[in-house]
């Protein structure tokens, strides 16, 4: 990847949780099953998941951390 200058970034200029979590890694990441969490996104309790096509889903690595953070 190229930064504004046109050198190549670093690993540690590049953001990682901004990239996005499919079910699987979610559920490893906040142990909670599937239906408690659509339970807490519909409470606005728990970060709403982005729609990728008719069958899938996944969330933002970053507003996990986040939620886990204020747990």
């Amino acid at each position: 990847m190229k930064t504004d200058k046109g050198k190549i970034a670093s690993q540690s200029e590049l953001n990682f949780t901004d990239r996005l979590v499919r079910e699987d890694e979610r559920r490893l990441l906040t142990s909670i099953s599937r239906s408690h969490c659509y339970q807490l996104e519909k409470q606005g309790r728990f970060p709403a998941r982005i729609r990728l096509g008719a069958r899938s889903c996944a969330w933002k690595l970053s507003e996990l951390l986040a939620w886990i953070e204020g747990k």
